[in-house]
């Protein structure tokens, strides 16, 4: 098993001249942050070739994910002003916020020698399922006091998220999602505004969303739902009492 994290793109915002040379046509900020990219994708077509030539390819279950959405943060814009290269449309929010804009990341999942085809997985799942699925998928005993669950059945079968329900919690932040519902308890954007890295207050200090919808998380829907509200903050409550932490409520 190999894990591979690459800091790309990120502050400090610099890249290699021949990638820069690439995308000489974008704003400065912009180019910066393309190159970045650029070298990622040459690292993991630089992993896959090594794999394919060693016979490996076929076999190897691979997964290839982002860890947050587009930041906003000074320190990777220019002159500390707000970074404005990365955009998270059409979610709502940026990196630190668990709107979706902040942690709704892509994922790749391959593993050519047993799964062929390609298509597109709208099952709710997490990056702490990862650990789990690649240790069924080798055939070993799952670890215990794992958080997330294998991931194989939903990949192998199109079967159901292995998931009632998944949550998220940032300091003051806390989010959980259920099927098309989302809860957002005191919900930060942390857009290019001082306003936006405040926690949202009065009716929107709880902020219920239908992604199947409003993907965008716009319209909050608390008062349209209110059952569906309560609901979703005694699961948080609940989840956040297994977690040791602060109560939000």
């Amino acid at each position: 098993m190999a894990y591979v994290a690459f800091n790309a793109p990120h502050y400090p915002m610099h890249a290699p001249e021949s990638y820069l040379r690439r995308f000489e046509s974008l704003p400065a900020e912009r180019r910066v942050y393309a190159a970045m990219i650029a070298a990622v994708d040459d690292g993991v077509g630089a992993i896959r070739r090594a794999l394919e030539a060693s016979g490996r390819w076929d076999n190897t279950l691979v997964f290839f994910v982002g860890d947050n959405g587009a930041t906003t943060e000074k320190r990777a814009g220019l002159n500390q002003q707000y970074a404005t290269a990365g955009d998270n449309a059409p979610f709502k929010g940026f990196k630190f916020s668990l709107f979706d804009g902040g942690m709704h990341v892509p994922g790749f999942i391959t593993w050519t020698g047993r799964w062929k085809g390609e298509r597109r997985m709208t099952q709710p799942v997490m990056s702490v399922d990862i650990l789990p699925t690649a240790c069924e998928a080798a055939g070993l005993r799952l670890p215990t006091g794992l958080d997330g669950s294998s991931l194989v059945k939903v990949l192998s079968q199109e079967a159901p998220s292995p998931h009632d329900a998944i949550y998220w919690s940032s300091g003051e932040q806390l989010a959980v999602r259920r099927g098309r519902w989302k809860l957002m308890v005191r919900g930060r954007v942390y857009d290019r505004s001082p306003e936006g890295h405040q926690p949202l207050t009065g009716e929107d200090a709880l902020w219920l969303s239908d992604l199947d919808t409003d993907p965008g998380e716009t319209r909050n829907l608390r008062r349209l739902h209110p059952n569906i509200a309560d609901e979703l903050v005694t699961l948080a409550a609940r989840w956040l009492e297994t977690q040791n932490a602060v109560n939000l409520r």
